[in-house]
């Protein structure tokens, strides 16, 4: 079966990628250090109408399927992992809103306003044994809500001005719109510049107490719907690891036949070749689930299980290509003089998001169990 994408996607991920190349990845390190990109990043990113990455055509967006978005947030984290977590996340959110049937929240996505998903912990479908780790919010009179949540380290966070928000409810779990305007005792903001990785996202935390919300910011998204934005986010996430980690790997690489030892380039001593053999190997296989995942998203059929494999395979694979690499370079790989230590803090932070390792690796075994005889 040949889950190789079609050459207009291809098309597109070159594009993107000489953009990672040329743009993303000299100032990858500068927007590390101040949690956030510069300018031309922003003018780039926009240039390319990345925040449509979910959205039809029809609706302002590329149009694409999952396939290529893969290869796009690959390419993007390729050079900055940070900034293609702000991507996902942006349009996750456009998605979110993009589906609503009221003309005012249709407009928020052509809006230059900046509007963050919000959804923290162990995601999965309403109901599931995965802890989605959200807010709590009950029905008043009149159809309006009493909300109290905290979503720690929101990508785009910290200049967003709206947010889709995640809450149990008496009817399970549901998603708002919100407002976020200035902060004040009901709303709390708290940036993450000093996050561990991602830094690049523009993460912050935010908290909300016992904030009141009107009926019409509910939006009309069914269990269904937010299951397929979860799956969505996962697969997002493992595309970003599997760039991630390949850029470890062309780190090692690049290092490995530069620095001499005993005469000659330590590429050629067998312990760097195993560790570079086995990142490579590691990550095919994690591509190769990567693709049959986006490969079952696009052919409408179901992919959660194999969406949750991929998501697992991809964030261990670029953890350890990441760790192996700190290990070629010695110990200047502990500096930020070289872009490792920058991508096995990415790597770190990538692996428990959307899912840890042991919750997906539960929830794969059910499900493979409930597909036997």
């Amino acid at each position: 079966m040949d889950f190789l994408p079609a050459a207009e996607d291809r098309m597109l991920a070159d594009a993107v990628r000489a953009f990672a190349d040329g743009t993303l990845a000299p100032a990858a390190h500068a927007s590390d250090a101040t949690a956030g990109p510069a300018a031309d990043v922003r003018k780039g990113l926009a240039a390319m109408e990345l925040r449509g990455l979910y959205l039809s055509e029809r609706g302002g967006g590329l149009g694409i399927g999952e396939t290529a978005r893969v290869l796009v947030l690959e390419a993007l984290a390729s050079a900055d992992a940070g900034v293609a977590w702000r991507v996902l996340h942006d349009g996750l959110a456009a998605r979110a809103l993009a589906s609503q049937p009221t003309a005012k929240l249709a407009r928020k996505v052509a809006a230059p306003a900046v509007v963050a998903f919000a959804h923290a912990g162990d995601a999965d479908e309403p109901g599931s044994l995965l802890d989605a780790g959200v807010g709590d919010a009950h029905l008043e009179s009149a159809g309006s809500w009493r909300l109290t949540a905290t979503k720690l380290a929101v990508p785009g966070g910290r200049d967003a001005t709206a947010a889709v928000v995640t809450a149990r409810t008496s009817d399970g779990l549901v998603a708002f719109h919100l407002d976020l305007g200035v902060a004040g005792p009901e709303l709390h903001r708290i940036p993450c510049s000093d996050a561990l990785g991602l830094r690049s996202a523009e993460a912050a935390g935010l908290v909300w107490r016992d904030v009141s919300v009107e009926g019409g910011c509910r939006l009309a998204l069914e269990p269904h719907d937010l299951a397929a934005l979860f799956d969505a986010a996962r697969l997002g996430t493992a595309a970003i690891a599997l760039g991630t980690g390949r850029a470890a790997l062309a780190e090692a690489c690049r290092y490995a036949s530069l620095r001499q030892q005993f005469g000659q380039a330590i590429a050629r001593f067998q312990p760097i070749q195993w560790m570079i053999a086995n990142s490579a190997t590691e990550l095919a296989a994690a591509a190769a689930l990567v693709q049959r995942a986006a490969w079952l998203v696009d052919a409408g059929r179901p992919a959660a299980a194999a969406i949750q494999m991929a998501k697992v395979a991809a964030c261990e694979a670029a953890l350890r290509s990441a760790d192996r690499a700190l290990q070629v370079h010695g110990g200047y790989g502990y500096t930020t003089e070289f872009a490792v230590e920058r991508l096995l803090r990415d790597a770190t932070v990538l692996q428990g998001a959307w899912g840890s390792p042991a919750a997906l690796k539960v929830a794969t075994a059910r499900s493979w169990a409930a597909l036997r005889p």
